[in-house]
């Protein structure tokens, strides 16, 4: 939780910023991976959702991010 705050507040200060907005997507996406796991498929999916965001935010910055293009 504090790192998702922590993270979210980096990538408000700069939205350039590759690392706040890669690892928010990260995240995001492990958050959604314990839900599913959970049984919580709606939940997992709004995280995935949000995951994927971020995601696009670090592939604008840097096109050619290569683990933002896996995730």
């Amino acid at each position: 939780e504090g790192a998702l705050e922590a993270l979210t507040r980096a990538a408000q200060l700069d939205p350039k910023n590759l690392a706040a907005n890669y690892q928010l997507g990260l995240l995001h996406f492990d958050v959604g991976e314990q839900l599913w796991a959970a049984g919580r498929a709606d939940a997992a999916r709004a995280e995935f959702r949000e995951a994927v965001t971020w995601l696009d935010r670090a592939l604008e910055i840097s096109p050619d991010f290569g683990k933002g293009l896996l995730l």
